[in-house]
């Protein structure tokens, strides 16, 4: 309970723990509560632990790190100062959020090192097609 007797639930936590809070106030309408924060939940896990929700994390989490691994492959293990930048911002920052938690809403920080990795990828793949042996 807050100070002012109110009681925040979390919409990603555990569900048995947030069923046993509800119940716990002894509300004189618990049921229709409960089936409101679980339509809320399903609808939550519908948006970021559905299909579309991994396909965005793995577009705004995976596939930047990709990127990094691509263009070190890509460039015969020179990956260019792009792709050591962004790796070098990746390890001082990503630990972090990786040790809190890395859903989307954390990800934002780590744009521009996402951006710098898409385009070291892009750099790399432009010097192997530029050396006519590329794809």
């Amino acid at each position: 309970m807050g100070p002012s007797s109110c009681l925040w639930t979390r919409i990603d936590a555990p569900v048995a723990a947030e069923r046993a809070k509800l119940q716990s106030l002894g509300l004189s309408q618990g049921d229709l509560v409960w089936q409101d924060w679980a339509r809320c939940r399903l609808a939550y896990d519908e948006r970021y632990r559905g299909p579309a929700g991994l396909l965005l994390g793995f577009l705004t989490a995976g596939f930047p790190f990709a990127s990094i691994l691509g263009a070190a492959l890509l460039s015969r293990g020179n990956p260019g100062r792009a792709a050591l930048w962004a790796a070098l911002i990746a390890a001082g920052m990503l630990l972090p959020y990786v040790l809190v938690n890395h859903n989307d809403r954390h990800q934002l920080p780590l744009l521009p090192m996402q951006a710098v990795a898409v385009g070291a990828l892009c750099c790399g793949c432009a010097a192997v097609r530029a050396e006519g042996s590329g794809p």
